[in-house]
């Protein structure tokens, strides 16, 4: 009996490639430091992409810049079309589930996206956040 034929795409040395390899490791590979954050997790990667590179490069395509990386929209979610994108470090960081959240001239902003808005030293800006005084500071700042 032969083996199953291997399909050529050409791109294993890609950067999608080592990128779809990683989320594979991170979700399957308890061997990996990982793992425990995502795997271990119950976070796991969509059947169509698990065991096919060329649907996971169909559905994401080719990286826009070398400043972005596979994010998952719902952190809590899976590896799958429907929540994944690929984003900048910056969008990544105001998308993890350990961010505060306040309100600001109606609009949800992480801690991040506030202190960015308001030109205010970064050291001093996350001081008051942690002493108690953002809202003090801050006229019309509401957590949650």
């Amino acid at each position: 009996m032969s083996e199953p034929k291997r399909i050529m795409h050409g791109l294993s040395s890609t950067r999608e490639h080592r990128i779809w390899r990683g989320i594979k490791d991170r979700c399957y590979n308890p061997n990996r430091p990982e793992y425990k954050i995502y795997g271990g997790r119950g976070i796991k990667m969509c059947k169509s992409w698990k065991n096919d590179f060329t649907a996971f490069y169909k559905d994401m395509g080719v990286r826009p810049s070398t400043n972005h990386s596979i994010d998952r929209i719902d952190s809590e979610g899976d590896y799958e079309p429907s929540n994944c994108r690929w984003a900048t470090r910056v969008e990544q960081q105001n998308n993890m589930r350990k961010n505060v959240f306040v309100t600001y001239k109606g609009d949800t902003l992480t801690l991040g996206q506030l202190w960015r808005t308001t030109g205010v030293c970064r050291s001093t800006f996350y001081s008051w956040h942690f002493h108690g005084k953002l809202l003090d500071k801050i006229e019309g700042v509401k957590y949650g």
